[in-house]
């Protein structure tokens, strides 16, 4: 028989089209595995920057509004001063860890970048 037969044409393209999915799969599983990979790798590369600046801002501004804070706490007309300072210079040191904590949480990188669903899409076809 050749390929040119009509019907062996029709039968190959059907065995084909059937066993597509199962052709595929291991492909799609290596392609969201490679997605996943770039998203810890730009995600890490963020959070490495990210870090390293708001380290060295909140260093340097902790320092002083613990300094000044501490400085105003002092016996004198400027305590309530001082104490406000310190409790700023706090609150602001959670919110800024908070909001790292968040902004880097490996959760919403997934999903922001669609890898979860090319996960999923992989795995269940």
């Amino acid at each position: 028989m050749s390929t040119k037969d009509p019907l062996t044409t029709y039968i190959l393209s059907l065995l084909l089209k059937s066993q597509q999915g199962q052709l595929m799969r291991p492909l799609r599983i290596r392609l969201a595995l490679a997605k996943v990979e770039a998203v810890k790798f730009a995600r890490n590369s963020v959070l490495a920057v990210c870090l390293m600046s708001v380290f060295y801002v909140l260093l340097l501004s902790g320092f002083l509004l613990f300094h000044v804070g501490l400085f105003f706490y002092l016996p004198g007309s400027g305590a309530e001063k001082g104490l406000i300072f310190m409790i700023l210079g706090g609150s602001y040191f959670v919110l800024m860890v908070l909001g790292m904590c968040i902004a880097v949480s490996q959760k919403r990188w997934m999903r922001k970048t669609g890898a979860d669903k090319t996960v999923l899409n992989a795995l269940r076809k």
